[in-house]
């Protein structure tokens, strides 16, 4: 409210400073340099709007200069609207500014900013007059003339509707082509290669703005980030249960070492992050939602750790040839299971329009099937190490780990989507009344806790 009486008094005072300069010849001929006859006349009147926007640091103030300045008479309808034009480009120098030790998301979108009005500035240039010609059809009324009515309402009102007409049909148009646009702003501003260090903090990094309620959300992308790095290992361990080739067998295992050894520099970093601001003056939500976050890097740091643990595993089984052909299709049946469950879990950590009890019923669906997949793959494999009357124990111990591992992975997705959304109570109850509802057999039985 303070802000907004700051800004209409301001526009008032620049309002009461305008003199009445229709009399004077020598400004009088330099306003009509800028009338949009010929193009470069145009641009001309463009460019003035864009550094009048640039020295006020307001759009809203020199629209407000321009809608002053057309009802004195001092310009005409077009020039008015060229300037509009020029104040669209100028008022992407705050973000701009904003945007100077940002981080490189903040970077790009603060030249989209700037691209989608000059894009649309362009355009707009090309169809001015048939753009004059639709406001005029969409606002009656004269837009020439000296007389009071037009002067004082039918002017002001036209360039309103051009400000807004021009904004809503560069929108259809960006939106159409918003694919195209995206790859323009990333060829501009291209990821750079110390930046493309899985172990390097690309949201969390301090810029000119530091309200914790952003690094809030810049912590829930880097953990997402994170989570990302566990699906690749998840599916670096499919890999290496597919391949034939020993050498590109090691090398997949290799590049889950490495992934698990970035997941855990992530985690140390994003912690030391929310750990600091934790420290700062924070509501008692905030502080609930830094030790969410908190709990949310430990759960994915552990299902690296399972992925890394599943890889080792893997090697030796290799190494001992102690898996058959469907050895490996079950395990690789529950890792394309424990993928996808990556997959929907990640959903929750950044989408806020979820349906919180749908998620944690799905979640908590895919946690018994994947327990229930755990349960009957090893049956499996003990039945045939019997019937085939071997003595396997040592591939049975490596198969049940594998399988152990994945499991737990699982339960570590669930409790990423418990405490996302916030619904443990629920989770509680169905871990109490499920493994009875599910099987017969007390002894197997489910575990739910991670």
């Amino acid at each position: 409210m303070l802000g907004f009486g700051l800004l209409f008094l301001g526009l008032s005072l620049i309002k009461g400073a305008i003199p009445d300069l229709q009399n004077s010849s020598a400004v009088v001929e330099w306003i009509t340099k800028f009338s949009p006859d010929t193009f470069l006349s145009l641009l001309g009147a463009i460019c003035v709007g864009g550094v009048l926007t640039v020295i006020f640091q307001s759009s809203s103030a020199v629209m407000a200069v321009t809608l002053t300045c057309a009802a004195k008479g001092l310009i005409d309808y077009p020039t008015a609207c060229a300037l509009v034009l020029g104040e669209n480009i100028g008022t992407t120098i705050t973000a701009n500014i904003a945007a100077i030790g940002a981080p490189l998301g903040a970077k790009r979108a603060a030249l989209g900013h700037l691209m989608f009005n000059l894009i649309g500035v362009i355009w707009a240039v090309i169809l001015f007059n048939p753009l004059l010609h639709l406001v005029s059809l969409i606002i009656p009324g004269a837009t020439r003339g000296t007389s009071q009515e037009i002067l004082l309402t039918s002017i002001p009102f036209h360039l309103a509707a051009f400000h807004t007409v021009f904004n809503v049909i560069n929108t259809c148009i960006m939106l159409i082509f918003i694919k195209q646009f995206e790859k323009l702003i990333m060829f501009i501003i291209p990821l750079k290669r110390s930046e493309q260090n899985q172990t390097d903090l690309i949201y969390l990094k301090a810029g000119i703005t530091t309200t914790p309620e952003l690094f809030i959300e810049a912590a829930r992308r880097e953990i997402d980030r994170m989570a990302g790095l566990v699906e690749v290992i998840v599916s670096k361990n499919l890999h290496a249960l597919k391949t034939d080739s020993q050498k590109l067998f090691e090398r997949t295992i290799e590049e889950v070492l490495l992934k698990e050894k970035a997941s855990d520099v992530l985690e140390y970093k994003i912690n030391d992050f929310l750990k600091n601001l934790a420290h700062e003056h924070l509501s008692r939500d905030m502080i609930t939602e830094v030790m969410s976050l908190l709990d949310l890097t430990n759960y994915l740091e552990k299902m690296a750790d399972h992925g890394n643990k599943i890889a080792e595993l893997l090697k030796k089984a290799r190494d001992q040839k102690a898996f058959d052909d469907q050895d490996y299709e079950h395990l690789e049946v529950i890792g394309v299971k424990v993928k996808n469950i990556i997959k929907e879990t990640r959903l929750t950590i950044l989408d806020y329009s979820l349906n919180k009890e749908a998620a944690i019923d799905r979640a908590l669906e895919r946690e018994a099937e994947l327990n229930e997949m755990r349960h009957n793959f090893r049956e499996d494999k003990t039945s045939r190490i019997f019937a085939q009357k071997q003595s396997s124990l040592a591939a049975l111990t490596l198969y049940a780990d594998i399988l152990t591992s994945f499991e737990k992975i699982g339960d570590y997705a669930l409790n990423i989507v418990e405490t996302t959304t916030g619904l443990r109570e629920k989770y509680r109850d169905y871990k109490l009344f499920m493994p009875f509802a599910k099987t017969n057999n007390k002894k197997e039985g489910y575990s739910y806790a991670g």
